[in-house]
């Protein structure tokens, strides 16, 4: 393994979302209010921060910058990187998560910590 390189940081411009649409095929007109209240609905901003670590995580495996990574996360939209780091590669990707979320990412991984087992360690705990 080579010599760790450093962080190399892209802050992109955030991309508020899209307009939320009625989902009935025959409607889709855009939904501006809370049907239950009738305040303003406020979408998210898109961040791009999973497509970043993503990218990431593939490319530190592919440059050698580790043998083990520890992915903390339940999201399933890191299956398919963490899939490709095992395929092309000879590294390992764990998985660290709360007990039961993340179970298709677990799956995907090589190995996995609970966070739940090491909480008293974490906390202090006697």
């Amino acid at each position: 393994m080579k010599g760790f390189p450093g962080y190399h940081v892209v802050v992109k411009e955030r991309k508020p979302r899209g307009s939320f649409i009625c989902q009935h095929q025959e409607c889709r007109k855009p939904i501006r209010t809370c049907p239950h209240c009738q305040r303003a609905l406020q979408g998210t901003v898109e961040k791009g921060v999973d497509t970043a670590l993503a990218t990431d995580l593939i490319e530190a495996a592919i440059d050698d910058q580790f043998d083990a990574a520890i992915l903390v996360s339940a999201d399933a939209d890191f299956v398919p990187a963490v899939e490709l780091v095992h395929r092309r590669t000879n590294k390992h990707v764990i998985h660290a998560y709360f007990k039961p979320k993340g179970q298709e990412l677990r799956n995907a991984c090589w190995a996995h910590i609970y966070i739940d087992d090491l909480m008293g360690e974490l906390r202090g705990s006697p």
